[in-house]
C-alpha cells in the first residue's frame, strides 16, 4: 500500500502567504424546511457508510442534505406535525459530495472519495440518502520544522504539545490551530510587543 507522508515547515518571513484552507460554505446548513412543492422527495434518513476516521456526527454537520424530524417522520399524519425536509432542489447532492471531499482533504485525506445512493422509502416521494465515502489511505506528517524561536528564550515551551508532529495524520485544520497556538504563547506577541507572520510550507511526497 502506498502512504502519504508530507514534510511541514513553520516560518517567520516577511509576507503572509494563505494557508490553502477552503472554508465550508456558510451554506452548509438544513436545506429550506417549506418543502411542499409537487414532486419534491422527502429525505426519511441521511447515512453514512464506509467512512471510519470521520464519525457520522462530524460528517452530517457538514452536509446540507438533511431527514425530517422525528416527530414528522412518525406523527406528521397528526396535524402536519414536526418539521418536513426535502431532497436538496439546486445541483442535487453534488454540493455535498464536494463538502464532504473537502472537509476530508482539510482531515488530511487527499483521495477521499464520495458517492452517493438514493432509494426509495415506502411513498414514491419519500427517499433514503447514503453517502458512500472511500477514505482512502490519510497523509502523516514526515517531518516538522519550526522557524524563527531561536532567540526565545521559552522556545520549548511555546511548542509544546503541538497537534502536528511526525507519523501523525495531517490536516490544514490541524495546521491552522499549531500556528494559532504558537502565535498566543509567544509573550512577545501575546503582549502586543511584536507580532508573527506565518508562512506555511507544505511538501506531498508519496512513499511505497
Amino acid at each position: 500500500m502506498r502512504h502519504s507522508r508530507l514534510a511541514a515547515s513553520l516560518a517567520r518571513p516577511l509576507v503572509v502567504a494563505a494557508i490553502g484552507l477552503l472554508a465550508l460554505s456558510a451554506s452548509a446548513r438544513a436545506q429550506e424546511i417549506d418543502c411542499n412543492e409537487p414532486g419534491e422527495r422527502e429525505v426519511r434518513s441521511v447515512r453514512f457508510e464506509g467512512n471510519q476516521a470521520l464519525s457520522d456526527d462530524e460528517l452530517s454537520r457538514i452536509v446540507v442534505t438533511t431527514p425530517s424530524t422525528f416527530t414528522h417522520r412518525y406523527f406528521g399524519w397528526f396535524l402536519n406535525a414536526g418539521v418536513k425536509r426535502c431532497m436538496p432542489s439546486e445541483n442535487g447532492l453534488a454540493l455535498d459530495v464536494q463538502r464532504l471531499e473537502q472537509f476530508y482533504k482539510n482531515n488530511g485525506f487527499y483521495r477521499a472519495k464520495v458517492d452517493t445512493v438514493v432509494a426509495q422509502a415506502g411513498a414514491p416521494n419519500r427517499v433514503n440518502v447514503t453517502f458512500r465515502v472511500e477514505e482512502g489511505a490519510a497523509v502523516l506528517v514526515d517531518s516538522l520544522t519550526i522557524t524563527g524561536l531561536d532567540s526565545v528564550a521559552n522556545r520549548d515551551e511555546i511548542v509544546r504539545d503541538l497537534r502536528l508532529k511526525p507519523g501523525v495524520r495531517f490536516g490544514t485544520i490541524y495546521l491552522a490551530a499549531d500556528i494559532d497556538t504558537i502565535t498566543s504563547r509567544d509573550p512577545i506577541v501575546k503582549n502586543g510587543a511584536g507580532h508573527y507572520e506565518h508562512y506555511p510550507m507544505r511538501k506531498l511526497t508519496a512513499r511505497g
